[in-house]
């Protein structure tokens, strides 16, 4: 049971924990400009919350709701004609919220940025999706789940049998099936997790592995003894080969547990339990049914007695037979009507009977009435009100006449003069509908249903609404932040119904413009920038994910420089929380031709590194060894030398030492003297024990190897040796070239 257009799946992956971080603003994520010497105005990360690998298990999803109303800038007046301002950028600012809450108005404007290109006017930059939602869950959010979860019986507490709890204690590894597809199992999962901070580690990190191209159940690429986690496998989508790999290797990845100090919660298939319980027996917990009820109490706002109005309105046999997602969306449509306006237990009851229906038949009707009225102007500005919902009112007239325009439809245009205002153009949808005063749409969630029914009921308007969203911030250069992004957040609501041949075509379109080859001026960047959100909110959605990260990879091996600048800017934004399923792809953009593509592809390997740290990012990277072509050593050595020259936390950990076996094995000389300079270099100005440290992970990872010492001997001349000995105990660098070169006369074989 879910709204219409919203099906029970968010395509915002990351929204399960919301209600626990839902006040806190959407943070600023890098600007998209290219121009050297420009600056570039970012807001760093501000955190992570909870993400869910499946939003069917809603429990703790936040509900989507209208955006807030707001009053149109002090400069524009109340009634105003259609395209009444002159050309120009109009202030518009965005704020936090699952689709933007709010475009245009008075609103502290602090997160507010633009990018300066060299025509000197500023770029209004829609942000990559909420940077606070992250693959890795807050501590907090964590806290608040617990405190709102009802705990099916035998997950956390055993009874005739072990508890899923004690399973995963024991054998730190526990495969949670249900006996529905959607029951609550990712919730379940993260609660688990959080009961294990509480009573094991609470260092202990809660992350998700995503399934993707060429997945290993691989400990290696994991697990880190130094970070110990709960990770989080969610096998409900994954292919015949995702489940057949984890099957295989499942047994030697659950030896590695222990010394890794960390956790597996595997989710399976309904119809994988069976296999599964008969290869490891006494590791599978079935998921029971906790009470609907006291999920819905736990979940509905603005009742003062859940029984009492569930009794009324005839909800106490839904909620007995109801999983834990369905109880919540029933207690987040009872929390919406009583928002709306809606007191009366028979009201509320009507509006719960089928959500999906109700939404669809107030759009039938609204549509209906104005297609028997011949309203064509009326239709088009239903679909720019969906669309542009709660921005200002020219800003969506603008929008509709562009739909009049990609449909070529005629319509008598009277006199400047006769042409009625813009808030009077919005009364034609009737009050009961639509406010004209705040712009949003009088029943919650009706505002982001409209694109998708009319691409579900009107087949034949899908291309022409298509290119109506292609070519809005084309046709309509001055969009502000707001605007942008929800003009992406649409998109990418629509493509839950449409597929992702509509979230490619619409960025590879956003990406191009109307240029054949790669440009960079101002509007290039405003509508890469929409391609970019659209991209790295679907790239990690539970249903369209995979789909789209195969589309990344795609373009990551194509000859465009477009897309391919797409693929290095989305695999920045998630590379962070999923740097295996990002670093895979950026490594085949090494060899773009394109000096701007190859530099964001660096940059994002740059932010990968220094927010997984230095020890993780080589392991990670060591893989691109196996082929060390010239591009991609070229990209690997400039990576690691400007992570090293920022002074990384650490330089020790898991996997540095292979890393730099591999490294003085198969990198070639010129890249292996640039990285082996930047390791010293970080040696030299750190404290003598570092130092000590970073010579002797070098002289280990030659394993005595002649090969591997010369190669090293050779690469560690990155100064001018003095010949008077003194300077070379006062110059630092100088001075931790010597005690390489000491240690390696030390273990050479030769001299041995």
């Amino acid at each position: 049971m879910t709204g219409f257009g919203e099906p029970n799946r968010d395509v915002d992956f990351f929204g399960m924990l919301d209600d626990a971080t839902a006040a806190e603003p959407e943070p600023a994520s890098p600007a998209v400009s290219d121009y050297p010497g420009q600056p570039v105005l970012t807001t760093p990360p501000t955190g992570s919350d909870g993400s869910s690998a499946a939003d069917s298990d809603r429990q703790s999803s936040t509900p989507h709701t209208a955006p807030a109303p707001v009053e149109p800038a002090a400069s524009r007046p109340a009634e105003a004609t259609h395209h009444s301002e002159p050309p120009g950028r109009v202030g518009f600012v965005g704020v936090a919220g699952d689709g933007n809450a709010t475009a245009g108005g008075n609103l502290d404007q602090s997160q507010h940025f633009h990018v300066y290109g060299p025509d000197s006017q500023p770029a209004e930059i829609a942000r990559p999706r909420n940077r606070t939602r992250s693959g890795r869950w807050d501590p907090e959010a964590l806290a608040s789940l617990a405190d709102r979860f009802v705990a099916p019986a035998g997950l956390l507490d055993a009874s005739d049998q072990p508890s899923a709890f004690e399973i995963l204690a024991d054998w730190r590894l526990v495969l949670l099936s249900a006996q529905v597809k959607s029951g609550g199992q990712f919730t379940a999962a993260l609660r688990l997790a959080q009961r294990l901070r509480e009573t094991e580690n609470a260092r202990l990190i809660v992350r998700q592995e995503i399934l993707d191209r060429g997945f290993r159940l691989d400990a290696g690429l994991i697990l880190d003894a130094d970070t110990p986690a709960v990770v989080i496998l969610d096998l409900r989508e994954g292919s015949a080969e995702d489940v057949h790999e984890v099957r295989n290797n499942l047994v030697e990845f659950g030896d590695q547990l222990k010394p890794h100090r960390s956790f597996l919660v595997v989710i399976l298939p309904v119809e994988q339990r069976r296999p599964f319980e008969e290869r490891f027996p006494g590791r599978v917990h079935l998921l029971s049914r906790p009470s609907g009820a006291l999920v819905f109490d736990r979940h509905v706002e603005l009742v003062e007695d859940s029984h009492t109005l569930s009794t009324e309105a005839g909800l106490l046999e839904r909620l007995d037979q109801a999983w834990p997602p369905e109880a919540k969306e029933i207690a987040e449509a009872v929390s919406e009507a009583r928002r709306a306006g809606y007191t009366s237990p028979e009201d509320i009851a009507a509006r719960l009977a089928d959500p999906t229906d109700v939404l669809a038949e107030e759009l039938r009707k609204a549509i209906t009435e104005l297609q028997s009225k011949d309203d064509k102007e009326a239709v088009g500005l239903l679909l720019a009100c969906g669309l542009f919902e709660g921005a200002a009112a020219d800003r969506i007239l603008t929008a509709s006449d562009q739909m009049l325009t990609v449909l070529k439809t005629q319509v008598r245009e009277p006199d400047p003069l006769l042409r009625p205002g813009v808030t009077a153009t919005l009364h034609r949808l009737g009050t009961k509908l639509f406010d004209p005063r705040t712009r949003t749409f009088t029943t919650p969630r009706l505002g982001s249903s409209v694109l998708t029914y009319f691409w579900k009921e009107h087949p034949m308007l899908r291309s022409p609404v298509q290119e109506w969203l292609q070519r809005l911030p084309v046709e309509i250069e001055d969009l502000g932040q707001a605007e942008l992004e929800r003009l992406a957040d649409r998109a990418a609501d629509l493509a839950a119904e449409a597929g992702v041949e509509l979230i490619t075509a619409l960025a590879q379109g956003w990406a191009a413009g109307q240029q054949t080859t790669i440009l960079d001026r101002r509007q290039d960047q405003t509508r890469r920038s929409i391609a970019v959100r659209l991209l790295t909110r679907t790239a990690v959605d539970p249903n369209l994910g995979r789909a789209v990260r195969e589309r990344l990879w795609d373009w990551s091996r194509s000859s465009s420089p477009d897309v391919q600048l797409l693929v290095a800017i989305v695999c920045g934004e998630i590379g962070s929380d999923f740097p295996r399923v990002a670093l895979t792809r950026i490594k085949h953009l090494a060899t773009a031709a394109e000096p701007l593509v190859r530099r964001h592809a660096t940059d994002a390997m740059v932010r990968i590194g220094r927010e997984s740290g230095l020890p993780t990012f080589l392991r990670y990277v060591e893989g691109w060894l196996d082929r060390p072509s010239a591009d991609r050593m070229e990209l690997l050595a400039e990576s690691i030398e400007r992570l090293l020259d920022a002074d990384p936390h650490t330089i020790t950990g898991e996997g540095v030492r292979e890393f730099w076996s591999r490294a003085l094995g198969e990198m070639s000389l010129l890249p292996s003297r640039r990285i082996v300079g930047a390791w010293l270099r970080y040696g030299a100005r750190s404290t003598t024990s570092v130092g000590r440290d970073a010579v002797e992970t070098l002289v280990a990872a030659t394993e005595r190897d002649p090969h591997r010492i010369a190669r090293l001997q050779w690469a560690s001349r990155v100064a001018g040796i003095p010949l008077d000995p003194g300077f070379v105990e006062e110059d630092p660098i100088n001075a931790i070239i010597q005690q390489v070169w000491t240690r390696l006369d030390e273990i050479d074989p030769v001299h041995v």
